[in-house]
């Protein structure tokens, strides 16, 4: 009876550890950086995200479009390749939005220049 309580009682012990993700991620551009203004070419930007206990992935916009989702991050940077020498823009709002597993979504936004 001993050997069957035992293994009931530890999954009842590692349940009570278990805790809600209930907080959000916190994200911020580490470059480019807000108010920078680039020369047009593709640019690797990188965003840090880090969250209370498991990051998911992180979505990178341009004016409102998706450019790119990475799921891989080297430490808590997460890199997405940005090409910015076709389009015409000069002003771009850049947006790093941050998922954790249980999709607590957090976000940073900038704006950077691009010459013309």
């Amino acid at each position: 009876m001993a050997r069957l309580l035992l293994p009931g009682l530890l999954l009842l012990g590692l349940a009570a550890c278990d805790r809600a993700d209930i907080l959000s991620p916190n994200v911020w551009f580490v470059w480019p950086r807000d108010g920078d203004t680039l020369e047009p070419a593709v640019h690797i930007i990188r965003a840090i995200a880090e969250d209370d206990q498991e990051m998911l992935r992180v979505f990178f916009w341009q004016n409102g479009e998706m450019i790119g989702m990475t799921w891989r991050a080297r430490g808590d940077t997460f890199a997405m390749g940005w090409d910015c020498r076709a389009d015409t823009s000069r002003r771009y709002e850049l947006q790093a939005e941050a998922q954790d597993h249980v999709e607590n979504t957090a976000f940073h936004r900038i704006t950077v220049l691009v010459r013309r």
